[in-house]
């Protein structure tokens, strides 16, 4: 462990915030406020998008690696961070001298970086902030909204785009279980900043499962989060996820049940792989993308989940005006792993453009 002095407060720094349950919200953000330093939340670093908090969190990273890495004094990553690519290479970029890794307990990445067990307290931190510097990386994000939103409002009905209208539909209260996969890194990319939205507003509880097989049990788990909050409840997911962990959904006639609402985005097979590297390989659909050819919404019909299918935004958005009531599933049939990918790459281009 390591003492924090007040130079390494200095006028521009970056603050990482990931999975922190043990971490006060309002100290980061009066930490954010002090210093006057721009936010990058993971996705499940909740509440979200509060003063400083930055949306489009990875693409900002990218996009501004080039031309304000180099001028980045400090960075302070608050809780378990690493989800990002993006957002890794930028931590890398600038270098461990300049890191501090604060409530390490939750750090999962190796390396030499300064440790703190704790947010930084105000009283050891000088402050100058310098309003210019927040300026810039708000600019950047809301750049990259203007940019991705017309792209995917024009396409047919996408990942992205489900993802985009399901966190705009939340209320306040709301619990929110994101699939382990595209759906995490979709909301942390994508998910739009705006004023009248209970999720922008932090009004949402966003959970995920994290680790190698996060894919386990995130079913059991959303269901779990329903019932121990007594909240209305969302579920995010991909098709193998929902396949994987199928017997969640299959309840005990004497078991409680929750007010949960399955989206599932099917685009049969596992999706975010074909982004990844490994897309191109001999033998990548049977052995990676793993495509089922099966007909979700059947399947949930067969052991009694209410199950609504969508093809278009309108009507998602109609469905999605139902509170949950129950256990039931919207089925939202995308576009292929291809296209999906193909969108993606898109975005990311007219993103950092």
């Amino acid at each position: 462990m390591t003492n924090i002095s007040k130079s390494d407060a200095a006028t521009k720094g970056v603050i990482v915030l990931g999975d922190s349950p043990f971490v006060s919200i309002t100290e980061v953000n009066e930490l954010a406020a002090h210093l006057g330093w721009p936010v990058l939340p993971e996705p499940t670093a909740a509440p979200w998008f509060l003063p400083n908090y930055l949306a489009h969190a990875p693409l900002v990273a990218e996009k501004v690696s080039a031309s304000l890495a180099n001028e980045i004094e400090t960075i302070f990553a608050i809780g378990r961070v690493g989800l990002s690519r993006p957002i890794n290479a930028l931590l890398a970029k600038v270098g461990t001298s300049k890191y501090w890794a604060c409530a390490p307990a939750l750090i999962s990445q190796p390396g030499d970086y300064r440790l703190l067990p704790h947010i930084p307290r105000l009283a050891d931190l000088a402050s100058e902030p310098q309003p210019t510097w927040l300026k810039r990386w708000r600019e950047a994000s809301d750049a990259i909204e203007a940019a991705i939103a017309p792209v995917v409002e024009s396409q047919h009905l996408s990942g992205v785009g489900v993802i985009r209208a399901v966190v705009q539909a939340l209320r306040s209260g709301d619990v929110l279980h994101l699939g382990s996969s595209y759906s995490a890194r979709d909301v942390e990319m994508y998910a739009a900043q705006n004023e009248t939205s209970a999720f922008t507003a932090g009004e949402v509880s966003v959970y995920m499962n994290r680790g190698v097989n996060g894919i386990d049990g995130v079913i059991s788990t959303a269901i779990g989060e329903a019932l121990a909050t007594s909240r209305p409840t969302y579920l995010i997911c991909g098709d193998l996820t929902l396949l994987h962990d199928l017997n969640g959904l299959v309840l005990g006639a004497d078991e409680p049940c929750p007010d949960i609402t399955l989206v599932v985005i099917d685009n049969d097979g596992g999706g975010i792989f074909s982004t990844l590297e490994n897309a191109e390989a001999e033998g990548f659909e049977r052995v990676i993308a793993t495509p089922l050819g099966k007909d979700i919404s059947a399947i949930l019909r067969a052991i009694g989940v209410t199950t609504e299918v969508v093809t278009t935004s309108g009507e998602l958005a109609t469905h999605l005006r139902e509170r949950p009531n129950g256990l039931k599933a919207i089925v939202a049939r995308v576009g292929s792993r291809e296209q999906e990918a193909r969108l993606r790459a898109k975005l990311r281009q007219v993103s950092l453009s």
